[in-house]
């Protein structure tokens, strides 16, 4: 028995005990305090009416706080109980988000994707590598996306990122993080997104920002719990497509093993149609284009 519980008993023990003893001697006390027996007077021990009912008060309030003690005792019992099954749950959610993420990483870092490496390695020296240092900045590219949309706060702060700078600085924080380059990050964001608008089958609060496991038919595509979760989906699937090295980081990427490594390390290899290997991210011929122009659009902010 806990120290708390022994002294609210012993505390009700005591309460009663005094209210027995109080009961017995209230006759004796009363007919001392009264006059000499006789001369019209109560006979002597006896009690009025209104001594009883103030005993019968007494004893009825005696046994309201009994009852309060007795109400608080469970009251903690149960928030005890409640608090100790939420911290269960919590604990067994998050062992098994970690066992997922664990099978994840060694099911695919280990392999580098299940669907391999190119074998023969074509000429990209000319084009755009994805893998790098980034040309622009968090503060450029936060000034060029103000010059063309409005941040959606709301949805956004939900999920960690209540204005344009935090987004970009997780941009960057993330791509660094892999070695790949912040601002094809960012403008691949914006192609994909509309700004952060939205407005196809998947909804901004999945925190997909790069069509992710969106393949049409109305499919949402892979959904994310925050703004860096989702980031960081992006930038290990860049570098599955541009890159033949490892992740530095936990794999969040759920379509990571579907990439042929190394298909496509330049910019204008991403979309089918332009790359040599015919495998790409997007479907659209000019797609690395469209990606490269915003690049160098923030570059002039």
């Amino acid at each position: 028995m806990k120290p708390r519980e022994i002294n609210n008993k012993a505390a009700m023990i005591i309460v009663l005990l005094c209210t027995v003893i109080y009961l017995a001697a209230a006759p004796v006390l009363h007919a001392k305090a009264q006059p000499a027996y006789g001369s019209g007077h109560l006979p002597k021990g006896e009690l009025t009416d209104g001594m009883r009912d103030t005993m019968v008060s007494k004893l009825s309030q005696t046994q309201d706080t009994v009852d309060k003690i007795a109400h608080s005792q469970n009251r903690r019992k149960i928030d005890t109980k409640k608090a100790r099954e939420a911290a269960t749950k919590l604990k067994e959610k998050k062992k098994k988000a970690e066992a997922e993420r664990k099978q994840n990483t060694v099911g695919n870092q280990a392999s580098g994707g299940s669907a391999g490496t190119v074998d023969k390695p074509k000429d990209s020296s000319g084009g755009y590598q994805i893998m790098g240092k980034s040309s622009v900045t968090a503060d450029q590219m936060a000034r060029r996306f103000n010059s063309v949309a409005q941040y959606p706060a709301g949805p956004m702060a939900a999920g960690g990122a209540p204005t344009i700078d935090d987004f970009c600085e997780i941009i960057v924080e993330e791509a660094e993080a892999e070695g790949v380059k912040a601002d094809v990050v960012f403008a691949q964001a914006m192609v994909e997104t509309g700004w952060l608008r939205f407005g196809g089958s998947d909804s901004i609060t999945q925190y997909n920002f790069a069509g992710l496991g969106t393949v049409g038919d109305g499919n949402p595509g892979n959904a994310f719990p925050d703004v860096e979760t989702g980031i960081r989906a992006q930038v290990q699937h860049l570098k599955a497509y541009a890159s033949d090295k490892p992740l530095n980081g936990d794999l969040v990427d759920q379509r990571f093993d579907v990439v042929r490594r190394m298909s496509a390390p330049i910019v204008e290899w991403l979309g089918i149609p332009d790359n040599p290997y015919g495998l790409g991210w997007a479907g659209g011929q000019g797609y690395g284009n469209k990606i490269l122009k915003i690049i160098s659009d923030t570059r002039s902010m």
